[in-house]
């Protein structure tokens, strides 16, 4: 399934949530994608072949081996590499719904190797360390990654809904910094950009705004550092736009 999706190209992992990305050191050398359904036995006596009934849908998962190295520079893999990709598994989204109620959930992601996207959670992480230096820190390691798919809503309730990020940081490769906002009345692209230090272009195309002039009132807004990061939320954006 790697020749299918990726080829050369860098695969990365998006917190959509916060606009950050998580780029693979090395592309993964293949993709295992488990699909199930959930069929009942309809119960009718002696029948040879049971009459099945569909009974729902189950969560897609993506599973993969991911290998980081550090022998290069001698860094310590888990703190340059690892640590990185993990905080996506442990670091919560918290909400406040319609009726003032705190609520917590995991940050939604959405992995792309070439065209091939899929929208998702961190449902679990496994590391094997292969190589260490003589004081023990590892240069060398085998993570294995796992991925429910779900279907993305809105990152926030409602218009007045608040959203924190809560002890995200950064984790782009190559830095780069994200913040969102929310759309105060006449405000414009041009006077949230100057407000919260961005490019008006960037969070057009990060937020898929088509009227700079008339952002729509108390929508979240991201804010992305700089343009690489608002050139993937737009292909990310685009690639989970309904077709007309």
């Amino acid at each position: 399934m790697s020749a299918m999706v990726g080829g050369s190209e860098k695969a990365f992992i998006t917190n959509v949530d916060a606009g950050s990305v998580f780029y693979v050191q090395f592309n993964p050398k293949e993709l295992k994608l488990d699909e199930k359904s959930i069929w009942t036995d309809a119960g009718e006596q002696q029948a040879d072949i049971p009459l099945l009934t569909y009974e729902k849908g189950q969560a897609s998962t993506l599973n993969m081996d991911l290998v980081f190295d550090s022998t290069d520079d001698g860094s310590n893999c888990y703190d340059s590499h690892v640590k990185k990709l993990r905080a996506f598994l442990s670091t919560s989204v918290d909400l406040t719904d319609d009726h003032g109620k705190k609520i917590s959930r995991p940050p939604y992601l959405c992995f792309t190797w070439g065209t091939f996207n899929f929208d998702c959670v961190l449902e679990s992480i496994g590391v094997q360390f292969l190589m260490f230096k003589p004081d023990g820190s590892p240069l060398r390691a085998l993570v294995t990654v796992g991925l429910k798919q779900l279907e993305r809503r809105d990152m926030g309730s409602s218009a007045g809904s608040s959203v924190m990020l809560s002890a995200m940081g950064t984790m782009l490769s190559g830095g780069g910094d994200v913040s969102t906002t929310v759309v105060q009345q006449g405000e414009t692209l041009s006077s949230i950009a100057a407000r919260t230090g961005t490019d008006m272009r960037d969070i057009a195309a990060a937020n898929g705004v088509d009227d700079p002039m008339n952002p729509e009132v108390g929508s979240t807004m991201v804010c992305p550092g700089n343009s690489d990061l608002a050139g993937v939320l737009e292909a990310q954006n685009m690639s989970t736009a309904p077709s007309n």
